[in-house]
C-alpha cells in the first residue's frame, strides 16, 4: 500500500479448496493498486473468488482549538 494514500478499498482473496490455502485480505489505494497486489500474487491460478469492498472515508479531524 501506498502510505501517501490511505487505503479505501479491501480486497480479498479466496482460493479453491484443493490448494490448502486460506483467503488473504490487503487494503490499497485505488483500484490501480487492488490490480498490481493480484497480478503480483504469488497463488493467483489457485483463487476462486476475489471480494472488493469500498472502504468508507475517514473524515478529516478538526483542528481543536488551545485551551489556556
Amino acid at each position: 500500500m501506498r502510505p501517501d494514500k490511505p487505503p479505501r478499498w479491501r480486497m480479498t482473496l479466496s482460493y479453491r479448496g484443493e490448494s490448502g490455502l486460506k483467503p488473504a485480505s490487503y487494503e490499497a489505494a485505488d483500484q490501480d493498486e487492488v490490480l498490481d497486489v493480484f497480478e503480483t500474487d504469488p497463488n493467483r491460478d489457485a483463487v476462486e473468488f476475489i471480494d472488493l469492498v469500498l472502504l468508507p472515508r475517514q473524515p478529516v479531524a478538526a483542528p481543536q482549538p488551545e485551551q489556556a
